[in-house]
């Protein structure tokens, strides 16, 4: 037996050992880069978290991008609105307080769906209860 064969099989083994640590570091690297490029999954499930700041902030975007962009638009006669008299819908807020509610009620339209149901199955559980 040669004295160099045991010296070069611990390296060949080391080697191995070594081969195969990297690739579990790269198999690892690549689920978790896959993980950080999932952005649909990332916003649902920041969505899930908190989605009063979401609802908030798309709310705020869209009233921001409203103004912004109304006031690029070229100047038309008003249109009379039953919310707002002709002349109060040429400036001011109530000028853009029907614009506002025509955004903000789709919304709203889920939260307060929600709420007249609890309203409803408080009341009749009230009825039932006698009370």
């Amino acid at each position: 037996m040669d004295p160099g064969r045991p010296h070069f099989e611990s390296d060949r083994d080391t080697l191995i050992r070594r081969l195969d640590q990297a690739r579990e570091r790269i198999a690892l690297g690549a689920v978790e880069l896959r993980g950080d490029l999932d952005v649909g999954a990332r916003v649902r499930t920041s969505f899930a978290h908190s989605p009063i700041r979401w609802i908030g902030g798309a709310a705020a975007t869209g009233l921001a991008l409203m103004l912004f962009r109304r006031g690029r638009k070229p100047r038309r006669a008003a249109k009379a609105s039953p919310l707002a008299s002709a002349p109060a819908a040429a400036s001011g807020f109530r000028g853009l307080l029907p614009d506002l509610l025509k955004f903000l009620l789709p919304l709203l339209k889920p939260a307060l769906a929600a709420l007249v149901a609890q309203q409803v199955a408080r009341r009749s559980r009230r009825d039932r209860e006698g009370f």
